[in-house]
């Protein structure tokens, strides 16, 4: 037994451990890599392969639905990526929170602050290049944000990865959101809600792949 400890503790000792200075550096990279992956698939999508929306808008009604949706999408990053008093990590409630809200807020906002405009029509397109842009946009971020707290998660990282996921999905709402004029209900909940309800439930292979302590 003294025999094996001494072994475990040499094979530990063998494999340097990042400073503080290393691993913010390695967060700081990722995040900026997430973020630059996705302003060029944006970029792509939104100028290349789809082209620019025409349909116009008031400055005062984009302004608004992009304004909330950041205000969202910023409360679930900080539950996602921030780790709370909790020195283990967030409880399961503060992870299921924000997966299931998010979204329902993101509809809830697009449609009330739209309903003031009458903004509200259906587009004869069903949404599917809005999903198809959130998806791919979402893909590799998500996979890039999980690296930021791998093997970090020692209770739930199949929820952590769905939180994750969700916050990722409500970043590319954003983005859609100032592509895509359109605010019908079933537009959006074809478009723009089930890309994020889609990258919560990816999340979650990633979370217990890359997030749970070995």
């Amino acid at each position: 037994m003294i025999e094996l400890n001494e072994r475990i503790l040499a094979a530990a000792l063998a494999v340097p451990s990042p400073s503080r200075r290393v691993a913010r550096r390695d967060v700081v990279l990722l995040n900026a890599a997430r973020v630059v992956a996705m302003a060029a698939l944006y970029w792509v999508f939104a100028q290349w392969l789809f082209g620019w929306q025409s349909i116009p808008r008031s400055q005062i009604l984009a302004g608004g639905t992009l304004m909330g949706a950041l205000a969202i999408t910023a409360i679930a990053l900080a539950i996602a990526v921030g780790r709370g008093r909790d020195p283990l990590a967030r409880s399961r409630h503060w992870l299921i929170a924000p997966t299931v809200l998010v979204p329902l807020a993101l509809l809830a906002w697009k449609i009330g602050w739209s309903a003031i405009f009458g903004n509200l029509d259906e587009s004869p397109r069903l949404g599917y290049r809005c999903l198809v842009m959130s998806m791919t946009m979402g893909a590799l971020p998500l996979t890039l944000l999980s690296m930021t707290r791998k093997g970090e998660e020692p209770r739930h990282p199949g929820l952590l990865g769905a939180a994750m996921g969700v916050a990722v999905g409500a970043s590319a709402w954003v983005l859609i959101d100032l592509w895509c004029p359109v605010a019908g209900p079933m537009h959006l909940l074809r478009g723009h809600v089930l890309p994020i309800v889609l990258l919560g439930l990816l999340g979650v292979p990633v979370g217990k792949l890359v997030l749970r302590v070995r």
